[in-house]
């Protein structure tokens, strides 16, 4: 998977380079982090689970489930689909990885954590 950005900036025709707007930066970086999210899930619960958005949407045509909405304030899973939409800044803001998803993440790197041993 290859993500790119060209350090924040639009070139045009050897042009001087034009200073991308906050908002296209942070519209990237959380579209990336979804779209990298798909890996993750997709290695440790299979397509199905990475493709319906955490169950959230349907598998092949991506659709928000019925009913399926943002909370109104708190978190809000960066993996999920819903019908009703919020203000893009907003879910940006308040965009996180699930509990489950960071769980299978440490799970896919094996972390092994040895107790009592110090690093004096």
């Amino acid at each position: 998977m290859r993500v790119l950005l060209q350090n924040g900036y639009i070139f045009r025709n050897n042009k001087r380079p034009i200073p991308l707007p906050v908002m296209e930066i942070t519209y990237f970086e959380h579209t990336a982090a979804h779209e990298f999210g798909h890996r993750i899930m997709g290695a440790y619960g299979g397509r199905t689970y990475s493709w319906t958005h955490n169950q959230s949407s349907t598998e092949l045509t991506q659709v928000p489930l019925p009913g399926t909405t943002y909370p109104a304030n708190g978190e809000i899973d960066l993996m999920k689909y819903a019908e009703r939409r919020v203000k893009r800044q907003d879910r940006w803001d308040r965009s996180v990885a699930s509990v489950q998803d960071v769980k299978g993440l440490l799970w896919l790197v094996r972390v092994k954590f040895q107790e009592g041993k110090t690093n004096d």
